[in-house]
């Protein structure tokens, strides 16, 4: 399977999840969207810009917090662009099972 990888270009730790994923993983990494069967977003706040792609969606879900209840409602609002979710921890795994029934 191909993969294509949404960096955000942000300084953010997700920018350095990318590039050593793409180095460590070059056999299946390709540069263009275009040429990928499946998309990551592994900062999860933009895959409604991916969806006219046309290809199955991973996005990474970092933390949902109970006292951030505005995490849950952008998770819930986009869920219907995305095919399955990664997650860092078990914790988030299941908040995010309470509000997606998609594969995690």
């Amino acid at each position: 399977m191909k993969v294509w990888m949404h960096a955000p270009r942000e300084a953010w730790i997700v920018d350095r999840i990318v590039a050593e994923f793409r180095v460590s993983n070059a056999d299946i990494i390709v540069e263009r969207p275009d040429d990928a069967q499946m998309i990551w977003a592994p900062a999860g706040w933009c895959v409604d810009q991916l969806v006219h792609y046309n290809k199955p969606i991973l996005s990474t879900v970092h933390h949902l917090f109970a006292e951030k209840p505005e995490q849950a409602r952008h998770v819930a609002d986009h869920d219907r662009f995305v095919t399955a979710y990664h997650v860092p921890n078990v914790r988030t795994m299941h908040e995010l099972q309470k509000i997606t029934s998609k594969p995690i």
